[in-house]
């Protein structure tokens, strides 16, 4: 599990089975591994649009039909190996 918390805000990213479970305060975002359609490196200003990521140093998560959420997990080679992982697990 990948989490980043702090004193007044919580944000997590989670794999449960084949969902990535993005929690931002008050929000939620529940995607299956197999709807990814790609993961990008997104940094600098003009990713800087609001995302449940602490960082400007993001990783976007497209899926579904042009849906994406960028997240900036402090390990991002593990958290790729985690959504592999997922993937491969029987669905």
């Amino acid at each position: 599990m990948h989490t980043i918390e702090t004193q007044d805000f919580r944000l997590h990213y989670t794999l449960e089975g084949r969902n990535l479970i993005v929690r931002s305060g008050p929000f939620r975002w529940t995607i299956d591994v197999d709807e990814i359609t790609g993961v990008e490196k997104a940094s600098g200003f003009m990713m800087a649009r609001s995302s449940p990521a602490l960082s400007l140093d993001r990783l976007r998560i497209e899926y579904g039909r042009g849906a994406s959420v960028m997240v900036s997990p402090r390990d991002r080679a593990g958290f790729m190996r985690a959504i592999e992982a997922a993937r491969k697990q029987p669905g």
